[in-house]
C-alpha cells in the first residue's frame, strides 16, 4: 500500500480510494459471479455469461475510467501550475509538449503494453476489412469474440494493469470463485448434482457438460487458467494459513482438472510443471515446493482413482488419458518415488542448489533441454509414423488411432480443422494475409466463399465450425500476420517479463504460471468468455506488480 504523499490533492487520493473500491466490485462481479451464474440450465450458457461479461464490463470499466480521467486531470493542473510558476511560461500545454510527452510515456511503456495497442491497431484494420461489420464487431453466434470482446479485453488489461496496488482481498475475491466450480465439477463427475442440472440428461450429454461452466472444453479453459493462482501461493508462501488454503485449493484444482475430460488441459499443466520445475533450482526452498506440489498433484490424482473404484457405478466414464492418470500404475508409481524424493530432500537437502555452485544451473539446464528434446521427438515420430516410415517398429495400436498418428481424427477431429486452416490460409490473398479475415469471422468469411462452405460442410455436417480450435493459429486467420503476432507477443512479452523480475516482485510468477496455461491449452482451443478476460485480467496483475511505479 503507498504512504501519504505530500502535495497530492486530497480530492486525488479519494479518487484513488475509489478507483481501488471499484476494481475490488468489478473483480467481484468477473471472478465470482460469472463463474457461478445460471440461468435456464446448460442451454444458452454462453449467451448468458457473455451477457454478464459485456455488460458488467462496460459499466465498470467505464466508470474506473472515467476516474482515472479525472484523477489526471487533476494532476495535470496541479503539475502544471506547479511548472508555470518555477518557469514564468505559459507554453507547456503546446502541441510540441503533448508529442514529446505522448513519445517519452510509449517509450517508458513496458512491451506488453506496446504489443496490446499495437494488436488493438490490426484488430480494428481487420475490423474494417471484414466483409459483414456486424459479426466482426459482434462475433460468431455463441462465442461473441468480435471487435468489441477485444476492446473490451485490452481495456481491462490497461484498467488492472494501472490501478491495482496489490490487495490481497483481489485474490481472496478470485479463489472464491474457482472453489465452488471446481467441487461441483468433480461432484459431476460422480453423479452428484446439487444444482440439478443433470435431470433428464443422457449420460453422453453429461460426459459434455459440467459444473456452472457447461461445455467441458469451456471448462477445461478456466481450470487451466485459474488454477496456476493456487499452485502459486502454495509454492510461494510461508505462511501456514496460506499454504493450507491453497494446497485445498489446489488438491481440488487437480481432481477436477484429472476429470474434465479434455486432453487439452494436460499439454497445460505439463508446461505448468515445466515452469515450476524451472523455478525449484532458484533455492532450497523451491525445490522443496516444486517437490510438494507434485505430491500433492499425484495425491489427488491417485485419490480420484480410488474414489472411481469405490464408486464405480456413480462415476462418469471419462476417456483414455483421464482414467489413465487417475487409475494406471505410473501415477502410483511415480508418487511412491517422489515420496522417497522428497523424503531424501527433507533429510538432506539438495547439495547443487547450494549458493555458488553452478551445478544447480547447469541442471536446470539440461532438464529444460531435455522436455524440448522430447517435445521435439514426439513431434519427429508423429510426422514420421503419419508419413509410414515406423511400419514395423511401432506396435499397430500405437501406430493408428492416436495422438502419435496424424490425420483428420486427429485430436477429435482438429487435424482436418488445422489442415483446412493452413490450406486455406496458404489461398487468401496477400491484403488477408497480413490483416486477416476480420475479428471472429472464420465461419462468416469462409462459409461465404462455395468452395470453402462445401469442404466445411463435408467435414461438419450441418455443425458451424466457428475458429480453428487452436487459438494462435485462428488469431493467424482472423487478424493476419501481424495482428496474429501481436496478440502472440502480449502473452509471450508478459510470461518473460513477470519471470525475468520474479526476484523483485515474486508474486508476478503467478501472472506468469497462468499465461503459460492459457497458451498451453489453447494450442487446441480458443478464445471465450470463460478464460480469455481472465487471462488479461491476470496479465493486467502482472504488470502492475513489476512496475509498481505506474500505479497512483
Amino acid at each position: 500500500m503507498h504512504t501519504a504523499e505530500p502535495g497530492v490533492p486530497v480530492a486525488v487520493k479519494w479518487i484513488r480510494k475509489a478507483r481501488s473500491i471499484l476494481l475490488l466490485l468489478y473483480a467481484g462481479a468477473l471472478f465470482l459471479v460469472l463463474p457461478l451464474t445460471m440461468k435456464d440450465g446448460y442451454s444458452g450458457l454462453g449467451r448468458h455469461k457473455y451477457r454478464v461479461f459485456s455488460r458488467t464490463s462496460v459499466v465498470f470499466l467505464t466508470l474506473l475510467l472515467l476516474a482515472a480521467l479525472a484523477q489526471k486531470i487533476m494532476e495535470y493542473r496541479t503539475e502544471d501550475r506547479t511548472v508555470h510558476e518555477k518557469s514564468g511560461t505559459g507554453m507547456q500545454g503546446s502541441p510540441a509538449r503533448f508529442v514529446k510527452t505522448a513519445w517519452n510515456r510509449w517509450n517508458r511503456m513496458m512491451l506488453t503494453d506496446r504489443f496490446v495497442f499495437i494488436y488493438l491497431i490490426f484488430a480494428v484494420i481487420s475490423f474494417a476489412g471484414a466483409r459483414d461489420y456486424e459479426d466482426a464487431f459482434r462475433g460468431a453466434g455463441g462465442w461473441y469474440m468480435g471487435l468489441f470482446s477485444q476492446l473490451l479485453f485490452a481495456a481491462v488489461y490497461y484498467v488492472v494493469s494501472r490501478t491495482w496496488k496489490g490487495e490481497k482481498a483481489v485474490w481472496y475475491v478470485m479463489a472464491a470463485g474457482s472453489f465452488p466450480v471446481f467441487v461441483l465439477g468433480i461432484l459431476h463427475r460422480f453423479s452428484i448434482d446439487p444444482i440439478g442440472v443433470y435431470a433428464d440428461m443422457s449420460m453422453d450429454h453429461k460426459l459434455q457438460f459440467l459444473s456452472t461452466l457447461g461445455q467441458a472444453t469451456w471448462y477445461s479453459s478456466y481450470v487451466c487458467t485459474v488454477l496456476p493462482l493456487g499452485l502459486f501461493w502454495f509454492f510461494h508462501s510461508d505462511s501456514a494459513r496460506v499454504r493450507t488454503a491453497a494446497g485445498i485449493f489446489s488438491a481440488a484444482g487437480f481432481a477436477t482438472l484429472a476429470t474434465q475430460n479434455s486432453d487439452s488441459a494436460f499439454a497445460a499443466l505439463a508446461l505448468v510443471l515445466l515452469l515450476l520445475f524451472y523455478l525449484a533450482f532458484d533455492g532450497q526452498k523451491e525445490m522443496g515446493r516444486f517437490l510438494e506440489t507434485v505430491l500433492l498433484m499425484l495425491f489427488s490424482f491417485q485419490t480420484v482413482g480410488l474414489l472411481q473404484s469405490v464408486l464405480d457405478g456413480y462415476a462418469v466414464r471419462l476417456g483414455a488419458l483421464s482414467e489413465f492418470v487417475t487409475q494406471s500404475v505410473l501415477t502410483g508409481t511415480l508418487l511412491v518415488a517422489f515420496c522417497g524424493i522428497y523424503a531424501w530432500y527433507s533429510i538432506k537437502g539438495f547439495s547443487f542448489l547450494e549458493n555458488g555452485k553452478d551445478t544447480g544451473r547447469r541442471l536446470r539446464r539440461i532438464g529444460i533441454m531435455a522436455f524440448a528434446a522430447a517435445a521435439a521427438l514426439i513431434i519427429f515420430v508423429i510426422a514420421a509414423n503419419t508419413a509410414g516410415l515406423l511400419n514395423g517398429i511401432l506396435p499397430e495400436k500405437l501406430r493408428t488411432g492416436n495422438y502419435l498418428y496424424f490425420d483428420e481424427h486427429w485430436g477429435s477431429g482438429r487435424g482436418k480443422t488445422w489442415m483446412f486452416a493452413v490450406r486455406a490460409f496458404t489461398e487468401l490473398p496477400w491484403p488477408r494475409k497480413l490483416f486477416g479475415v476480420g475479428p471472429d469471422c472464420f465461419s462468416s468469411y469462409f462459409y461465404g466463399i462455395s468452395r470453402y462452405a462445401s469442404q466445411l460442410y463435408e467435414m461438419w455436417g450441418n455443425d458451424t465450425l466457428t475458429n480453428v480450435h487452436n487459438e494462435w493459429m485462428n488469431a493467424v486467420l482472423c487478424y493476419g500476420l501481424t495482428g496474429g503476432a501481436a496478440y502472440f507477443g502480449i502473452f509471450i512479452s508478459g510470461i518473460v517479463s513477470f519471470m525475468k523480475k520474479r526476484f523483485a516482485s515474486p508474486q508476478a510468477v503467478a501472472a506468469a504460471l497462468c499465461l503459460t496455461a492459457y497458451m498451453g491449452h489453447n494450442l487446441f482451443c480458443y478464445q471465450q468468455v470463460l478464460c480469455t478476460p481472465y487471462a488479461f485480467w491476470i496479465l493486467g496483475m502482472g504488470a502492475a506488480m513489476i512496475q509498481k511505479d505506474r500505479i497512483k
